[in-house]
């Protein structure tokens, strides 16, 4: 048996988190409501809230104030009778008690209602997403009274609680969903907003409340229609996902079809981290870069062998470029190209005039380019741009798709074409 060197023995010791070693000890405490999962061997079992006649839509919403808590209140617009009301009830009664909801207000006419919060999200426990039943990394914290979105004849308004109402789209609209993006706490820019979706003509569309560039209050923005839903589109529902994501499902034909956007969490799914120092000292962080490609092999063999290794990475770059007149570019390629078309290739200049390619072929070299454009003469005087646009029709020389890669070069021989600009009418909104 090994005798413990009594040095070690007592850092051993001095781990125990005791009062008598003037530690501080400390512990994670969880405590929750029971039934609050689904458990074992039980089912989602449906109750009435309330039985009205002539009841229609339903929008449901949560207020939170407290990003440690849970919801303090349930909103619910409803329409009965063709006319909407907002009414609202404490968040622990709506899930375990049966009580009567508070009435709050009279909304208006409407066939659709969709109703939600704004906020900000705040992150929350520094054990979430780590111990059981910790609270999520990031909670929303909300604010103000809800937003409501009312269909009425076509017409989508927007208020905010018994505010005025502001119409967004005026007419051909037949259901409407809301929900509260992410917005990103660190990149003012990437803010999802209050997303709001809605069918126009049986084309799924949507319309967001986000903040502005730079550090301007959040506005309505523009109309934006979602080219990939098919149509027609029956009716839509926005919803947020757990991976800083938010989706737009849809009813089209009797088949139900979703988008997704992409994560926007940026920077926000690591916990901040500190460095601290017990002495002056410089701390230098230095940024890494991590490049994965192919290298170099060298081949021997005792006979006459022609060896022939692939490029077979995303990265490619032009040499060098110049024109041969008004009407051709001769343009050389680090790498092959195959399966070249004039759609892969721009030609533009100083002032974002874009010259139009209209036919490539190979030169002598099979990395050389010859590109037939628009008649450069009525260019700006200055340098050009060469293009590569990657879209992944030309491929690499090993059949990869090719990253977009562009040159700039100053053309020579050219006579330039002055032409006088169009005049322009100003018009004016009544």
């Amino acid at each position: 048996m090994r005798v413990i060197p009594p040095s070690i023995l007592k850092k051993i010791k001095n781990l125990q988190q005791t009062k008598a070693e003037n530690a501080d000890p400390r512990i994670n405490l969880v405590v929750q409501r029971t039934r609050r999962y689904i458990e074992q061997g039980t089912e989602l079992q449906p109750y009435d809230l309330w039985r009205r006649p002539g009841l229609g839509s339903l929008a449901v919403t949560y207020r939170r104030s407290d990003k440690m808590k849970a919801p303090d209140f349930v909103y619910l617009a409803y329409i009965e009778n063709g006319y909407a009301h907002m009414i609202r009830q404490d968040y622990l009664k709506s899930i375990e008690e049966k009580n009567e909801w508070q009435y709050l207000y009279p909304i208006g006419a409407a066939t659709d209602i969709a109703i939600e919060f704004d906020g900000r999200w705040e992150r929350t426990s520094p054990d979430a997403e780590i111990c059981f039943d910790s609270p999520a990394i990031w909670s929303l914290a909300t604010f103000g009274e809800p937003w409501i979105f009312r269909v009425n004849g076509g017409v989508l308004t927007a208020q905010l609680g018994q505010g005025a109402p502001y119409v967004l789209v005026d007419s051909g609209v037949t259901g409407v969903s809301a929900i509260r993006g992410w917005k990103n706490t660190y990149l003012w820019n990437h803010d999802q907003g209050i997303i709001c979706a809605y069918v126009r003509n049986g084309v799924a569309c949507y319309r967001n409340y986000a903040q502005q560039p730079p550090d301007l209050p959040a506005i309505w923005e523009e109309e934006r229609s979602i080219d990939a839903l098919p149509s027609p589109v029956a009716k839509v529902t926005a919803f947020r996902t757990n991976d800083y994501r938010v989706g737009i499902a849809a009813e089209c034909n009797g088949e139900i079809h979703w988008v997704i956007s992409v994560r926007n969490w940026s920077t926000m799914a690591l916990e901040p981290h500190t460095i601290t120092a017990a002495a002056d000292i410089a701390v230098e962080l230095i940024q890494l870069t991590r490049t994965e490609t192919w290298h170099e092999h060298l081949v021997s063999a005792d006979t006459d062998l022609d060896v022939a290794l692939l490029w077979g990475v995303a990265y490619n770059s032009f040499r060098w470029a110049e024109n041969d007149g008004h009407t051709t570019i001769y343009a050389c390629a680090e790498h092959f190209l195959s399966d070249i078309t004039p759609a892969e290739f721009q030609v533009y200049d100083e002032g974002n005039a874009l010259f139009s390619v209209l036919d490539v072929q190979y030169g002598d070299d099979p990395c050389v380019l010859v590109l037939t454009v628009d008649n450069l003469a009525f260019s700006i005087p200055g340098d050009l741009t060469l293009k590569f646009l990657g879209s992944g029709t030309t491929k690499g020389e090993a059949g990869q798709d090719v990253d977009p890669f562009e040159i700039t070069f100053t053309p020579t021989g050219i006579e330039y074409e002055v032409v006088d600009p169009p005049a322009v009418e100003v018009m004016w909104n009544e």
